[in-house]
Order: C-alpha cells, then sequence, then structure tokens
C-alpha cells in the first residue's frame, strides 16, 4: 500500500466547498460606491420586505430577519428539504463614512438594495502657527 501525501489545506477546501451552505437562504452581497455613495445589494429570495431589519451603525451595516417556516403537513413527505427557513443575520463593514440617517433601502424581485449617502469629505483647514 503506497504512502498518500497529507494534504490539508486540500480537504479543508473540499469539505468547505460541500458545506450546506450553499443551499438554503443566500447571505452573499455586494457592496460598491461612487462618487456619492455607498451600495449593498443582497439577494434574500423567499423573504418578505416587512421580514427585514437593517440597521446602520459607524463603520458596518446589520441586515437581519427571518423566512417563514412552513407549516408541515402530514401527509407531506419529502426527498429533499434544502430549503433554510428562519431568522438570519450579515453584518456588512463599510468601506466609508456614510450619513446612516439618510440611508434608503428598497425591495425588488428579492433583492434588497441599500444606498448609504457618503459623508462629505472636508477639505485640511489649514492653520498659521504664530511664533511669540
Amino acid at each position: 500500500m503506497p504512502i498518500a501525501r497529507w494534504r490539508p489545506f486540500e480537504e479543508l477546501e473540499e469539505m468547505i466547498e460541500h458545506m450546506p451552505h450553499a443551499k438554503g437562504l443566500d447571505l452573499a452581497v455586494d457592496v460598491s460606491e461612487d462618487s456619492s455613495a455607498v451600495i449593498i445589494e443582497m439577494t434574500v429570495p423567499g423573504v418578505t420586505p416587512d421580514n427585514i431589519d437593517v440597521e446602520v451603525a459607524d463603520n458596518y451595516v446589520v441586515i437581519s430577519g427571518s423566512r417563514e417556516e412552513e407549516k408541515e403537513v402530514e401527509d407531506k413527505h419529502y426527498h429533499h428539504k434544502e430549503i433554510v427557513r428562519g431568522s438570519f443575520e450579515r453584518t456588512v463593514p463599510l468601506p466609508a463614512k456614510v450619513i446612516a440617517d439618510e440611508t434608503l433601502a428598497e425591495f425588488k424581485n428579492g433583492v434588497l438594495k441599500i444606498i448609504l449617502p457618503k459623508e462629505k469629505s472636508k477639505k485640511p483647514h489649514k492653520v498659521s502657527v504664530k511664533g511669540h
């Protein structure tokens, strides 16, 4: 029997690839910015806008909510049950300072879009030094 070289990182990558995170509620986000705002987009299929909360803090946004639990029917026999239901939460770091109380959020076709206006950058103030 030949000796096989142990490659722990390859095993770890394979294990992560087959984990159930790829199924059910996808919490992946896209974060982008332009000159005036930071934009966060998150797909949340099967979730209604009433079940989503968005909280803006100093340098991050917390998106939380829930997907309704399905009432189990006794005569329904599942062959696969992969859709994750229940609550979720995702914390997204912000790449720039934003004006929290001017944040807008819209929900369309299962996509949550959060628009966070950036703080206006203040120009440096030159201070003159006086001697005695």
